[in-house]
C-alpha cells in the first residue's frame, strides 16, 4: 500500500473498523458504467474497487466513476494499490 499524502478521513474510517474487527462490505466494479457505482454509492457499500485490469475500464472512466460517489461514505479505488487515488474521491 502506497502511503498516504496527508490525511483521507474515508480510508481511516474502514481502517478502523477493520482494527476493531468489524466487517465491511464492497464491491468491485469490471463494467464501465458511471451510473451503477452511483446506484451502489448510495447502496450503502462501505467501499468500491474500480476494477482497471479485467474489464474495459480506462483512467477517464474510472476518474468519472470514482466522481460518482462524491457525497457518499463510500471509499472507492483504482484497484491498483494507489490509495492517493482513493482520495480523490468523496469530497
Amino acid at each position: 500500500m502506497n502511503p498516504l499524502p496527508g490525511d483521507c478521513p474515508f480510508l481511516n474510517r474502514l481502517r478502523e473498523a477493520w482494527r476493531q474487527g468489524q466487517p465491511t462490505l464492497g464491491a468491485i466494479a469490471t463494467i464501465p458504467s458511471v451510473q451503477t457505482v452511483q446506484v451502489l454509492a448510495r447502496s450503502g457499500l462501505d467501499w468500491i474497487i474500480i476494477d482497471m485490469e479485467h474489464g474495459p475500464v480506462d483512467a477517464g472512466t474510472a476518474h468519472a466513476m470514482i466522481t460518482a460517489t462524491a457525497g457518499t461514505p463510500m471509499v472507492p479505488g483504482s484497484g491498483r494499490g494507489d490509495d492517493a487515488l482513493a482520495c480523490q474521491g468523496p469530497a
